[in-house]
This record gives structure tokens, C-alpha cells and sequence, in this order.
């Protein structure tokens, strides 16, 4: 009996859902839950946040190549 009523109720909500999102209501929520392109300051500040990060990997990953390369340099290891 529990299972009939799960399937009535979802068979009816359905179409309740069709018609609230056809409706003014539903295209101004989904309107609001759309992203924004973001503005010009706001992507300038975020070109210049990536720019930085990829300054600082790019260092991590020279020292990090140093680290590797610096045993096989020294003399007597093997």
C-alpha cells in the first residue's frame, strides 16, 4: 500500500512540477539560479589570482626538480 502511494504521489507531482517551472515563478527562480558572466574588475582579479599561481607551482615544481636532480650530482652517490 506504501508503494502504491510513493507511485500515485510521484505520477502526480510530475506534472505539478512541468507546470510550476512553465510558470512566471518557475523562469524567475531559474533566471536567479543562472550564473552571471562575471564583471570587468572581477575578472581582472581573478586573471591576476591565476597568474600568481601559476608563478607559484611553476617555482614548486623547479624546486622540487632541483630536489630530485641534487642526488644524482653529488659525487660518490650511486
Amino acid at each position: 500500500m506504501l508503494v502504491l502511494g510513493l507511485v500515485v504521489s510521484l505520477v502526480l507531482l510530475v506534472p505539478l512540477l512541468a507546470i510550476f517551472l512553465d510558470s512566471e515563478v518557475g523562469r524567475a527562480l531559474a533566471h536567479r539560479l543562472e550564473p552571471r558572466p562575471p564583471q570587468g574588475g572581477e575578472i581582472e582579479r581573478r586573471l591576476q589570482a591565476l597568474e600568481e599561481e601559476v608563478e607559484y607551482l611553476s617555482e614548486a615544481i623547479r624546486s622540487m626538480q632541483a630536489q630530485v636532480r641534487r642526488p644524482d650530482d653529488e659525487p660518490g652517490a650511486q
